[in-house]
């Protein structure tokens, strides 16, 4: 989705999404403690800032790009972490 529409309108999908417990809240709410800690490699979320999703789309292009690159590698990280959890299981299972 972030390749297609863009992060702003991404994250602002993701956060309509969000109700208590589901799947989007708990990304929304990783996303933004990624974006708030120290592991990020460029650019940190500021610590005044509550909104994930205000904060991007009101930076500068340049700065755009940066979260942009950051979150895509921080979901590829993601998904490689939660395919290997799945490997692990089916492995147990057999």
């Amino acid at each position: 989705m972030i390749l297609s529409n863009g992060l702003g309108q991404t994250l602002a999908f993701i956060k309509s999404k969000s109700k208590e417990g589901n799947a989007y809240e708990l990304i929304y709410k990783q996303l933004t403690d990624y974006m708030k800690s120290e592991h990020t490699s460029r650019i940190n979320m500021p610590n005044g800032e509550d909104d994930l999703t205000k904060w991007v789309i009101n930076v500068d292009s340049s700065t755009y790009r940066y979260i942009t690159q950051e979150i895509l590698a921080f979901l590829n990280w993601l998904r490689r972490f939660a395919e290997g959890l799945i490997k692990e299981k089916e492995d147990a299972n057999e």
